[in-house]
């Protein structure tokens, strides 16, 4: 399995419980910094290299399956990458992505981001007022504020996936709203959904 856009591991880490061979990948050696410290306990199985998820380094038809949450997003030709990542799928293989809209809307929603900011700089030290992206960087992105689930689609079936499926992921937000603080308790509720497509079985 590879892992694209890895981050801190989550994704990677739960793939080798559950007994996967897997490969992550990230642009941010800070990040990976991080991802290797939880992923210490499976250097067998697991590992974490840093570089660039839309240039890969690796031979067609290598993987099984590839999975990117939350990347697809940060971008600046989403469909470019999607077409590499299943450059890397065996035939039949899966590709999954996870990725959300992050526009924040109403009242309770802005009350709820400014406690998460507060909340980051108590107890992480992070500066509250800084945008995702600064207007330049922005500006060269397609999705600076999230992706709608029916670009992510689109996108899957313009580079050539098949059997595509699509998952509100409600149930997690559900699960964040009940046990998160009360004053965290909408800061994450945005629109997320998973995506699942297949690399045609002649692709070599």
């Amino acid at each position: 399995m590879l892992d694209v856009g890895t981050g801190t591991g989550f994704i990677a880490l739960l793939l080798a419980e559950l007994g996967h061979q897997v490969t992550g990948v990230d642009f941010s050696a800070k990040m990976l910094e991080v991802a290797r410290q939880k992923t210490a306990e499976f250097l067998k199985t697991l590992k974490i290299l840093e570089g660039d998820v839309e240039r890969l380094p690796f031979d067609d038809h290598s993987f099984d399956g590839v999975t990117a949450r939350y990347i697809l997003w940060t971008l600046p030709d989403p469909e470019k990458a999607i077409r590499e990542w299943i450059r890397l799928l065996k035939p039949g293989g899966g590709l999954v992505i996870i990725d959300g809209l992050w526009e924040t809307k109403g009242i309770l929603q802005h009350i709820c981001k400014f406690n998460l900011k507060m909340y980051r700089l108590l107890k992480f030290g992070k500066r509250p007022f800084t945008n995702r992206y600064k207007k330049d960087l922005s500006l060269q992105l397609p999705h600076p504020t999230g992706v709608k689930m029916e670009e992510i689609k689109r996108y899957m079936i313009n580079a050539g996936l098949t059997d595509i499926s699509v998952t509100d992921l409600e149930k997690v937000r559900k699960a964040q709203r009940k046990h998160l603080p009360w004053y965290l308790k909408c800061a994450y509720d945005y629109p997320t959904y998973l995506l699942m497509g297949k690399a045609s079985e002649s692709s070599i």
